[in-house]
């Protein structure tokens, strides 16, 4: 009986044993786990703080580049605006001239006759006024002809 005690003795303690390594290996494979998930936990974490960064990042930036765009719009507008003034009042000084130096005395030709060349008259049939196409048929080097006495000023 004393053998059987002792093989019975042995046979626990082989178990133990096993139990025991068993249990290590549980415990082994357990914090691995334990820590693969803390990472991967991490690394969402990460992930998820980064894109949130990225993001206020992105529309602080779309933010500011709205409102540079803005104020460069106002300030090109400006001088968008500026420029068209300065074209429309040298358009109008150009018109106004136009009109008045027929009348001055140095004009040697009746006041009545010049068309203007800025804006050529035209009928509704889009055909060329009376005066349009005498002016179209003068000869394309120079109006020599046209002011013997104001060679150097009118016709060159």
């Amino acid at each position: 009986m004393e053998t059987f005690l002792l093989v019975l003795l042995a046979i626990a303690l082989a178990v133990i044993v096993v139990l025991l390594l068993r249990l290590e290996t549980f415990k082994a494979r357990s914090a691995e786990q334990a820590t693969q998930r803390a990472l991967a936990q991490l690394e969402r974490w990460r992930q998820n703080d980064l894109q949130a960064v990225r993001t206020e990042q992105t529309n602080l930036a779309r933010a500011e580049s709205a409102v540079q765009f803005q104020q460069w719009k106002a300030d090109y507008e400006k001088t968008i605006r500026e420029d068209a003034i300065k074209k429309s009042a040298g358009v109008t000084l150009g018109k106004v001239t136009e009109h008045f130096v027929p009348y001055l005395p140095e004009f040697k030709f009746d006041p009545r006759t010049p068309a203007s060349l800025a804006a050529p008259s035209t009928s509704s049939s889009s055909r060329p006024h009376r005066r349009q196409r005498r002016f179209d048929s003068l000869p394309r080097d120079g109006f020599a002809h046209l002011c013997p006495k104001r060679q150097d000023f009118l016709c060159n």
